[in-house]
């Protein structure tokens, strides 16, 4: 499992108008591929500005994506703030 940002239990403390959207990844094709019995991922964003606050995944190469999702909050960030 990975992580990026803050929980949803955080976002919903600290945030008032939350959205939230969670979806199992059993029918991708990169987790059929590798026979995964656990593949997901769950994205947390502010309905008032549209930012993302967290993203979480479950699966084999979370790692590698929630690396690659810092580096997109590092890099896309600060161009639209």
């Amino acid at each position: 499992m990975a992580s990026v940002g803050i929980s949803e239990e955080e976002a919903r403390r600290k945030y008032n108008n939350v959205g939230v959207s969670y979806n199992s990844g059993q029918d991708w094709f990169s987790a059929k591929r590798i026979n995964s019995p656990a593949y997901a991922f769950k994205v947390i964003w502010n309905n008032s500005t549209k930012l993302i606050l967290g993203a979480h995944l479950l699966g084999s190469n979370a790692a590698e994506i929630s690396t690659f999702l810092q580096w997109l909050s590092i890099m896309i960030l600060p161009l639209i703030n």
